[in-house]
């Protein structure tokens, strides 16, 4: 059976006013003027509108995100998640909306369901208004709550029985402060259903197990009382970035090893901590399956604390080390130890090591951070990245190739010259055992993982203000040998 693969390519940048500070799908064309190519395989689907990929067969795959980013008017925090969503299941949206300090006649919210989960394809809206029955707001396509005189938590169970269609008798609460208006809100909101969390937050949950469930999205209209976003599942990946908006566009690599069940979608999403921000040219995704049973992928979840200018390794989890949950964890045949920050594989071959270090300074600093991926007590990869407290985290990617001996420890070790750092959230170790040799000559569409190459750098590049191929023997000066 041949591999399972997709790659989409930024060939045109979006508005640098593409996305705000709600998550939005990286790889939608909606994004104003951007403009995508890709190849696919026949087993994973590219919804273009929506920006989600769905698998059709089942598996382990390798998903590598390259975003090339701008930020607008101030420097800001972007963060990026990858949710895994399954088509067996309810989408929902825990806590979507909070009533704990709500403002009357300022809050609206709105709830749209796509037609084929059930819903009516267009927003329907949730107006606050100051009155006892909610008839001075309500209209077609808007619900009315009245809150004269009501509690925060008589506001939320009056939410929930008008999102699930009663007013007055037949709900849960029935406190009479509800007008469902016309249209499309007139028998509640079509596709959700709605549950009291706590005693001023409603929780939604899909009534229907379509994939585009998912797609559901609420949004404030005015004021804040919805956590704006789409409904998600799982959560399987987080990784920020600091962005200058002096110094963008930036480079980002977000990945890890995911396994996937027949109709699982991917979704890819980011968002900036204020203002606005843009996708750039050349960010690309990448999906490789993995087929030799023998992979890893551990990321950081908890960011560590480290302080300390001596070499150490930032995945240690002893003391002031990071923490790895469950969900960002996933392993076949190799072993990851968390007490020693090490992956140690099972036989020798060839393995695909791909290392983002997302790391953050730990006080004022302003230094270089030699890394070093090692192989027992051999150094197999040395590169450096610079750490600054008043732009970090940034990412900096280590991604080679290599052969290793059966049972041969792998850890990373990271130097700074002063100051501290410390590997925060998206901090992603991937490793995986490459196919090697086929007896045939396939076709390249019908090859496993028996091509590759990998070369790595071992001194920097001449400096030059001209276009220059780094992986051009001429383009490096070779010190002169001396006696």
């Amino acid at each position: 059976m041949s591999n399972s693969f997709a790659h989409v390519l930024c060939t045109t940048s979006s508005a640098t006013s593409a996305i705000g500070t709600t998550a939005e799908y990286i790889f939608n064309t909606g994004h104003g003027s951007v403009a995508y190519s890709s190849k696919t395989s026949r087993d994973i689907t590219w919804d273009q509108s929506l920006g989600t990929f769905t698998f059709s067969k089942p598996g382990i795959y390798h998903v590598v995100l390259t975003a090339i980013t701008s930020q607008v008017t101030s420097s800001r925090i972007q963060t990026t998640t990858f949710n895994l969503n399954d088509a067996s299941s309810y989408a929902t949206k825990v806590d979507a909306i909070d009533l704990d300090s709500f403002t009357t006649g300022t809050d609206r919210i709105t709830i749209t369901v796509p037609a084929a989960a059930g819903g009516a394809g267009t927003a329907v809206a949730i107006a606050l208004c100051n009155d006892t029955d909610g008839s001075t707001s309500a209209g077609s396509g808007v619900i009315g709550i009245g809150t004269s005189g009501a509690s925060a938590g008589t506001v939320a169970e009056t939410v929930v029985d008008a999102i699930n269609g009663y007013t007055s008798s037949g709900g849960t609460y029935n406190h009479s402060k509800a007008n469902l208006g016309s249209g499309t809100s007139a028998s509640g909101i079509a596709g959700v259903t709605a549950f009291l969390s706590g005693t001023t937050k409603v929780t939604l949950r899909a009534t229907s197990k379509h994939i585009r469930a998912y797609d559901i999205r609420v949004a404030n209209a005015a004021g804040d009382a919805a956590e704006a976003g789409f409904f998600t599942e799982d959560d399987i990946y987080t990784g920020s970035i600091f962005v200058n908006k002096d110094m963008d566009p930036v480079e980002a690599t977000h990945q890890r090893i995911i396994a996937v069940k027949t109709g699982d979608r991917l979704q890819l999403q980011i968002k900036t901590g204020g203002d606005t921000m843009g996708v750039g040219a050349g960010t690309s995704l990448t999906i490789t399956e993995v087929d030799s049973g023998v992979y890893a992928s551990s990321t950081v979840t908890t960011a560590g604390s480290n302080s300390t200018t001596s070499e150490f390794n930032p995945l240690d989890t002893d003391g002031d080390g990071p923490t790895f949950a469950s969900g960002g964890k996933i392993a076949s045949g190799i072993t990851f130890s968390g007490a020693a920050g090490s992956m140690t594989v099972p036989v020798a071959g060839k393995y695909l090591i791909m290392i983002t270090n997302f790391h953050s300074a730990g006080s004022v600093t302003n230094s270089d951070i030699e890394m070093k991926l090692k192989s027992g007590s051999d150094t197999i990869y040395t590169g450096s990245s610079r750490n600054n407290s008043t732009v970090d985290p940034i990412e900096s990617t280590i991604f080679v190739i290599e052969s290793l001996a059966a049972s041969a420890v792998l850890t990373l070790k990271w130097d700074i010259g002063s100051g501290t750092c410390f590997a925060d959230v998206g901090t992603t170790f991937s490793i995986y055992r490459l196919i090697e040799g086929t007896n045939t000559n396939p076709s390249p569409r019908k090859r496993g993982q028996d091509l590759y190459a990998s070369v790595v750098s071992k001194m920097p590049i001449t400096a030059t203000g001209a276009a220059v191929n780094p992986f051009d023997e001429d383009s490096y000066t070779v010190p002169a040998m001396t006696a």
